[in-house]
Parts: C-alpha cells; structure tokens; sequence
C-alpha cells in the first residue's frame, strides 16, 4: 500500500494518510486508524531511505 501510494502521489502521499487518518479518528474506526499509521510509517521510511541512498521509488 505504501509504494504504490508513493507511485501514485509522489510527496503528496503522506499527507493523503494523514487524511485517511483523520477521516479514520472522526467516524471512530479504530482499527482503520492503527492501519493508515502504519501505512504512514512505511512511508515515511520509504521515502528517508530513498533519499538517503539517492535513489527514486518505482
């Protein structure tokens, strides 16, 4: 999920998690929020990593 949101919105995709979180916590679905997170987090390490290492995500 977290690749292809990246494919998909470039830079853009962590902050479509975010609002998936948010839309997650204001219709309490606490399990679709626990999943968005660590949607977030791969994200967020998918793009350090690749950044680091000068590479782009495909």
């Amino acid at each position: 999920m977290a690749h292809s949101l990246i494919v998909v919105c470039g830079d853009g995709a962590r902050g479509m998690t975010m609002r998936h979180i948010a839309r997650c916590l204001d219709q309490d679905l606490p399990d679709d929020v626990l999943f968005w997170l660590k949607v977030r987090n791969q994200i967020d390490w998918l793009m350090r990593t690749s950044r680091r290492e000068g590479d782009s995500i495909q």
